[in-house]
């Protein structure tokens, strides 16, 4: 193995004991981020968030909805490809190249919009792995429900198929989306440090290299998964205790989509907290990528060990 998977999951950990510094100020340039992406959503949406207020009570618009969401993904979306290249690249930086510490590793240059493009290129990827996915995993839940269908009691026999068929659906949809998330897990990485998109070099870098990297990836997720628990249960406290709207299920269906019910201690309070959760999530979640990414570069030209010591 040219690399320890345990020493990989917790590369995101060793970075923000490294660099306290600059983790808080991905929070704060995180959370200055969604407050105005935030207020300039509501001011753009203005009176067809009563149609989304309505979608929950029965009295829904549907132009008004579309209308809405149309809006709200129009920013939403380039936000959420701008921060992931920016903050990711602040990861990478902070692992790879370290001497270029800068504001916090932060910047937005060359380096930010080739992720931005490579994370484009690997969404359309797994949209085509997802639909042939469902084809094929369509096929064979019919094939099966007609075959279970089949027997004596077609009705129970059909109905039984049609269950394992869909189980084992699930099961073969996420092994494929795990085996294809790890062979292009190094594509940010390489694309970082090489200043070039070549995902077929990505994949190669990986082969004979999933079980270790899967591992190294489940334990962060796992850890991810803690902190979203224990932040959630926090943000809902806090929220409660300001006079928040909460996080409750009546908050998701009917949410007061306005300035001033944003603009509360209870929302910037949680935007805050929501803030340093994320920054804590992408340094968990990318740092083990850009460890293994250094260790397999490392072990294939000895040379490469000592531009990254």
């Amino acid at each position: 193995m040219a690399f320890s998977a345990t020493a990989a999951a917790f590369e995101g950990f060793r970075l923000i004991r490294r660099n306290p510094g600059p983790v808080a100020l991905w929070a704060a340039a995180y959370a200055v981020i969604t407050a105005v992406s935030s207020i300039l959503t509501l001011l753009w949406v203005g009176d067809d968030a009563a149609a989304l207020a309505a979608a929950g009570t029965g009295e829904a618009d549907l132009q008004g909805i579309m209308g809405a969401a149309g809006k709200i993904y129009a920013i939403a979306i380039p936000v959420s490809l701008i921060t992931s290249g920016l903050f990711t690249a602040a990861v990478y930086r902070a692992v790879l190249r370290p001497e270029e510490k800068g504001l916090g590793y932060l910047r937005f240059g060359a380096d930010e919009l080739r992720l931005i493009l490579l994370f484009v290129l690997l969404g359309l990827i797994f949209l085509l792995v997802a639909f042939v996915a469902v084809v094929v995993i369509g096929l064979v839940t019919g094939f099966t429900t007609v075959a279970g269908g089949s027997g004596g009691d077609s009705a129970v026999g059909a109905i039984a198929a049609a269950f394992m068929a869909g189980l084992l659906g699930l099961v073969l949809g996420a092994v494929v989306f795990a085996y294809f998330g790890v062979r292009l897990s190094l594509t940010g990485p390489l694309t970082f440090v090489e200043k070039r998109i070549d995902i077929g070099a990505a994949w190669r870098m990986t082969r004979g290299h999933f079980w270790p990297m899967l591992g190294a990836y489940l334990i962060a997720w796992l850890m991810v998964l803690v902190i979203i628990v224990v932040g959630f249960s926090i943000v809902a406290t806090i929220s409660g205790m300001l006079g928040g709207q909460g996080l409750g299920l009546d908050s998701l269906t009917n949410p007061d989509l306005t300035l001033q019910n944003f603009l509360t201690p209870a929302t910037i309070v949680t935007t805050i907290i929501s803030s340093v959760m994320t920054a804590v999530q992408y340094a968990v979640i990318v740092g083990p990528t850009a460890y293994v990414y250094r260790e397999l570069k490392a072990s294939e030209a000895p040379e490469t060990a000592e531009a990254f010591s």
